[in-house]
């Protein structure tokens, strides 16, 4: 009886470090991960914008950066004004505003 009771308490203890360590893994490692993919498709972003005096278009940026395949989505907006955005989970959305340069966090 009393060895049951350890094994239990064993696979309870490795149980819940499991799901700790999965929620760890998606709610701060993969958000880590897309904020640095969308900072990097900023940047792509504003080079291009440096370079050209306007926003790329969808097209023009999807052929040459690699931060559209990597859960970051660029809108333009118009060509002064651009959106960046990738998604946690189901219902979390961050999202850059080039005009106000901040993120904001939609629930």
């Amino acid at each position: 009886m009393i060895k049951t009771n350890s094994i239990l308490k064993s696979f309870c203890i490795i149980g819940l470090l499991l799901i700790l360590g999965v929620y760890f893994y998606y709610s701060v490692i993969r958000l880590f991960f897309y904020r640095n993919n969308a900072q990097s498709l900023i940047i792509n972003i504003e080079k291009f914008r440096s370079q050209k005096g306007r926003c790329p278009l969808e097209e023009e940026l999807f052929d040459s950066t690699s931060g559209l395949k990597n859960g970051s989505y660029y809108k333009y907006i118009d060509s002064n004004k651009y959106i960046v955005y990738y998604g946690i989970g189901f219902d979390n959305t961050y999202t850059y505003y080039s005009d106000k340069k901040e993120w904001k966090e939609v629930h």
